[in-house]
């Protein structure tokens, strides 16, 4: 009679952070499950990222910032040569971006009623006189979760049955640096909130490349060829995306 044994659960390292100050900058290091180093520049003020295996010693960290610096102070020139936009204000006559397309904010008062909707070219805020920036930011905010829950569940059963994977949970959440991310080991997925503010392409292409990590944990040669099975042309959608995040591959 042959005998099964049964596996081992793995246990997964926690991640972990510190901080490590290379030739005068000072970089927060993350040790996660991963096989590559990743090095990130990120706006708007040029601070540096590093994510690394749990098993990278400081010295491979420090060689390869090291071996980078050149691309570390040309993106933090190129971030800071941008012009500074002002955080917006949500104020009547703004504009505010909704799937790709410019809408004016018009505010309307009203007493029991917080809300946001489109009304044609125009993105209607019905709040309290006294509002505060944030309360409004707020306001847009929900609005923006509530037009990515409408449109993700057609999105999600269609990409899912392309790619041939499915993840375990979806959530949307305001990320930084990043517009998606995936935990392949329990195949959750997280979509950052903004992403309401572009094509719904771009959604899309978001949507695969997370899919596609279920298949591959990194961005290796055979992650970008099953991009480019499931996504022809992603490029495009990925572009339009550059410039709000700047990391090095």
């Amino acid at each position: 009679m042959p005998i099964f044994r049964r596996r081992r659960a793995v246990q997964v390292r926690p991640q972990s952070k510190s901080q490590i100050t290379v030739a005068g900058l000072s970089i927060e290091v993350t040790r996660k499950r991963m096989k590559y180093l990743r090095l990130k520049v990120s706006p708007p003020n040029g601070d540096v990222t590093l994510s690394a295996p749990h098993t990278a010693t400081n010295k491979e960290i420090e060689a390869m910032i090291r071996a980078r610096l050149d691309w570390v102070i040309e993106q933090q020139q190129d971030i800071r040569s941008q012009p500074q936009t002002p955080a917006p204000e949500f104020l009547h006559g703004d504009s505010q971006r909704v799937w790709g397309a410019l809408k004016t904010i018009t505010i309307t008062r009203g007493f029991n009623h917080n809300r946001v909707s489109l009304q044609d070219d125009q993105l209607q805020i019905i709040c309290p006189a006294q509002t505060t920036t944030q309360e409004r930011s707020q306001l847009i905010d929900q609005f923006y979760r509530l037009e990515l829950n409408r449109a993700l569940p057609a999105l999600i059963e269609k990409w899912q049955r392309i790619v041939g994977r499915e993840a375990s949970f979806w959530g949307i959440k305001k990320m930084k640096t990043r517009w998606g991310s995936c935990n392949t080991q329990r195949a959750r997925i997280w979509l950052n909130l903004e992403l309401a503010k572009y094509p719904v392409q771009c959604l899309e292409y978001v949507i695969v490349h997370e899919l596609v990590h279920l298949y591959e944990a990194n961005h290796s040669p055979r992650f970008y060829r099953l991009l480019d099975t499931f996504m022809p042309g992603w490029q495009r959608w990925s572009a339009t995306l550059d410039g709000q995040h700047h990391e090095e591959r």
